[in-house]
């Protein structure tokens, strides 16, 4: 629980810009519901508007894991508020394409992708994605002598610039990272390894040219199955012909043989431990290929 926990509930969890970033927010008296707009405000943020994503109590701050308490609520957004960041987005647009302007003017290697401006307009957020770490302390002073105000330029990868734009995935749904993910998880080639899955880039790889997210989403019921069968690499002697694991099939509950005599079989993990094939079982046939 962070140091500087509230006594009291609720605790807001708010999304505020256009990567949704995620502030806690305490100190609400209203009766404030999720998706409702609010203003809140810290030393560090100045004032600033956000979408109410959660709300916490003094228990769930115990589960999660929060460093400490963001911001301090202020009031829900007023008809003049939601007047305030109407004009605030247009001119965000506006703010954008002078910034593309001093971009090319500097000749420098970025793609600008959105603009954030603070509620309290003493802060303007440029976002941008590049190959390279750039050089932009010239651009940076441009644009605080035309904006009059606090100057943050932000380099994202390409797995955020999926997030913002959106799109389509394999699946025929939107991309998750747009839909519904707040973080993106740590995905590894074992995971499609393990899920039988081809190792085809083309396949297991998404819009943002990474492992897709959602290749994560189950590899915990395969680890969870693949421990009850024998692993790759197994050798012993099967209705008195020796044989060794060269495949799990965890959904299955499954592993593939490879016989010394050259056959190739499936075996259950009652098979495996018995050393002898159930001539009862149906054989159907399973997809052996090497991964």
């Amino acid at each position: 629980m962070p140091a500087n926990a509230p006594t009291t509930t609720p605790i807001l969890v708010v999304q505020t810009g256009m990567l949704r970033e995620k502030w806690m927010v305490v100190g609400t008296p209203d009766p404030v519901q999720i998706r409702e707009l609010i203003l809140w405000s810290n030393e560090e943020q100045g004032i600033e508007w956000g979408i109410v994503a959660a709300r916490l109590t003094l228990a769930d701050l115990e589960r999660e894991e929060w460093d400490e308490i963001y911001g301090h609520y202020l009031r829900l957004c007023t008809d003049d508020d939601f007047e305030t960041l109407r004009v605030l987005k247009e001119q965000e647009t506006t703010a954008l394409a002078k910034c593309r302007e001093r971009v090319a003017v500097h000749a420098l290697p970025m793609k600008l992708l959105g603009a954030d401006w603070r509620f309290d307009r003493q802060k303007i957020t440029f976002h941008f994605s590049a190959e390279h770490r750039v050089d932009f302390r010239l651009l940076v002073r441009d644009l605080a002598a035309i904006f009059k105000c606090r100057i943050e330029l932000h380099q994202i990868g390409v797995r955020d610039e999926a997030a913002i734009y959106s799109g389509m995935g394999t699946c025929g749904r939107e991309l998750c990272c747009h839909q519904h993910l707040d973080m993106f998880p740590t995905v590894a080639v074992k995971m499609a390894r393990l899920q039988n899955l081809p190792l085809d880039p083309g396949k297991t790889s998404g819009v943002c040219g990474r492992l897709k997210c959602c290749l994560r989403y189950e590899v915990e019921v395969y680890e969870d199955l693949a421990k009850l069968l024998p692993i790759i690499g197994s050798r012993k002697e099967v209705s008195g012909v020796p044989c060794e694991v060269t495949q799990q099939l965890p959904l299955s509950g499954l592993v593939v043989v490879r016989f010394d005599d050259g056959r190739r079989d499936t075996l259950s993990a009652e098979e495996w431990a018995q050393g002898e094939l159930d001539t009862t079982r149906s054989r159907a046939k399973v997809y052996v290929g090497e991964l």
